[in-house]
């Protein structure tokens, strides 16, 4: 769920970047000089839309055009002169399938099997509890030439005696279908289960509304399932099944599991279930900044994809003392194992997090991530490894983006990113992460979307090792584990320095964590004293986190609701 607010937004001049068009010839490139910097250009940021944090950073590549979605606007990027061609909020962008309320979690896929862009972004109505995804298909592989094909989809259930909403979807596709899941939260509390939507390709394609075809199934097994990723699968021939990488439970810390569908187009599919041992891993930890820290969220796999058998798969986790972003990869040729894995390790003290990984055409891989520590502010980098490294090992990652300020809005960061390889090229990766961008006043993240081969980065270091030497690593028993909770934004609201009360990153942080934005139906007959927000009637109100966090269960699913932040005038209202 998404909470929005009324805010003043100031213009900046827009800051204009040229940049060369990145050579793409194919010729190995150990033979001669790496380039010093990776082709990149600015993405959207929090001035282009100034309410919603973290901005859920999605982007895919086409044949002539990048699309990037945040919370919560889509951009079309032209890829040789990366100039902005079109940009539009995205309630406004669905609005003729019916798009009511503030849309959130914004995904994006361009299906090269079809030659089309696919966006898709969830929506909720407090005031019915309904819950739905708006899902739009381009009419060909340039999305300048419209989107025909839009489509508003209740995914509304009823579990536990209460209605329930989607939260966090994964996109993905194969010869047949274009399969979103996602996690579901009942409105008054509790998570449920993981729904798969499976939309019939044709049914999609053919510019007719009115034909679409599409299949909601639950996953057997209710809540021992959750953010299931749905693989993007390259090469995926007709009759093919889907894949999915997710935990085996919620924050397991031993092992992940792939999942096969199959009978994709049916009511009624078939979910196989495999659960593969890994490496033992941690919850991870806040990772540091200069000035403060980052939220790194928690170890559910962030994105999957396949290629030829080869399915690979991202997840951050706890390692070392330090967030860590881990990637795998699973041989699916026949009863899927477990055929590499890794994770970024740069030294003790520094964190990296919320990484996305893909699969190009030559075997090669390629991952991008948030990296950060006392000394770095949030930054964007890449990585990759051809078929010729060593398994487990990525070659020398590289900073496609440098912070340049402490970041600001409760230190919410992600919660994903996105990755997505070049259909022309196919060995190039195009990749859109978040950075701290410098701002004098309100949130401050920004996006960037860089291009690179694998074979652009330096050789392997020992800052690419597949785990911490000597760490002792802690499981969590089936038994213990918690349930996932929805990941919702907080609400920003613009911030005029001249109201602070001494202002710098502890005053925002403090008074972040001063109240969460409770729903009122999590509110409720709770108990819970609370204060009506400012300039009208809200679906949620505020809660002091003291409240919140001894409250009954009602309210406890509420304390990953982080609210955004108004610092306001020292002198009493009138």
């Amino acid at each position: 769920m998404k909470i929005i607010g009324s805010v003043s937004r100031r213009r900046r001049p827009a800051r204009r970047v040229l940049l060369a068009k990145p050579c793409l010839r194919l010729e190995p490139l150990e033979d001669r000089s790496l380039p010093s910097a990776l082709p990149g250009f600015a993405g959207l940021a929090f001035s282009d839309d100034p309410r919603f944090i973290p901005p859920d950073t999605h982007a895919a590549v086409g044949p002539d055009h990048v699309v990037e979605v945040v919370n919560a606007s889509v951009a079309v990027f032209d890829k040789d002169t990366r100039a902005k061609l079109f940009q539009r909020q995205l309630q406004p962008f669905f609005a003729r399938v019916g798009a009511a309320t503030p849309t959130f979690d914004p995904v994006v896929a361009y299906d090269e099997l079809s030659g089309r862009f696919i966006v898709a972004t969830l929506e909720q109505v407090p005031g019915n509890q309904t819950s739905f995804v708006d899902v739009a298909v381009s009419n060909t592989s340039n999305p300048l030439d419209g989107f025909a094909e839009m489509h508003r989809i209740e995914l509304t259930e009823v579990a536990g005696g209460q209605r329930t909403f989607a939260d966090y979807p994964k996109i993905g596709y194969n010869a047949d279908a274009i399969v979103i899941s996602f996690n579901m939260f009942g409105f008054t509390g509790g998570y449920f289960n993981v729904q798969v939507l499976s939309i019939d390709k044709p049914t999609a394609l053919d510019l007719n509304p009115a034909t679409l075809t599409r299949f909601r199934a639950d996953v057997p097994g209710g809540r021992a399932h959750q953010t299931m990723a749905v693989a993007t699968m390259h090469g995926a021939a007709p009759g093919d099944p889907m894949y999915f990488v997710e935990e085996a439970g919620f924050a397991n810390g031993r092992a992940l599991r792939v999942v096969r569908m199959t009978d994709v187009l049916n009511a009624t599919p078939t979910f196989a279930n495999f659960n593969i041992p890994v490496t033992p891993y941690g919850f991870p930890p806040l990772a540091t900044q200069p000035g403060g820290a980052v939220r790194t969220n928690d170890t559910r796999v962030l994105n999957a994809a396949w290629r030829g058998d080869r399915l690979v798969a991202s997840q951050t986790v706890g390692s070392g003392g330090a967030a860590r972003a881990r990637w795998y990869e699973f041989n699916t040729g026949g009863t899927p194992a477990l055929t590499q894995s890794g994770q970024i390790a740069p030294g003790a003290g520094v964190h990296n997090y919320f990484p996305s990984i893909e699969i190009a055409a030559d075997g090669s891989l390629g991952m991008t991530y948030m990296q950060s520590s006392f000394n770095e502010f949030v930054s964007m980098y890449v990585t990759g490894r051809t078929e010729a490294e060593p398994l487990g090992v990525m070659r020398t990652p590289l900073v496609a983006k440098a912070g340049e300020a402490f970041l600001r809005g409760a230190e919410r960061a992600g919660d994903y990113s996105g990755i997505s390889v070049d259909p022309e090229d196919g060995t190039l990766f195009w990749a859109a992460n978040e950075y701290a961008r410098s701002s004098p006043i309100g949130a401050n993240w920004a996006t960037w979307i860089t291009v690179f081969g694998a074979s652009w980065l330096p050789p392997a270091s020992s800052g690419t090792s597949a785990s911490d030497e000597g760490e002792e690593f802690e499981s969590v028993g089936d038994e213990e584990m918690a349930e996932p909770r929805p990941l919702l934004p907080l609400l920003a609201e613009s911030v005029d320095e001249s109201d602070a009360d001494g202002g710098g990153p502890e005053a925002v942080s403090a008074l972040s964590r001063s109240f969460l934005g409770v729903p009122v139906a999590q509110v409720e007959g709770s108990g819970l004293q609370t204060r009506a927000r400012p300039r009208g009637p809200r679906p949620f109100l505020w809660v002091p986190v003291a409240q919140v966090e001894g409250a009954a269960d009602a309210a406890d699913g509420a304390r990953d609701w982080l609210p955004g932040w108004r610092r306001r005038r020292s002198r009493p209202r009138s």
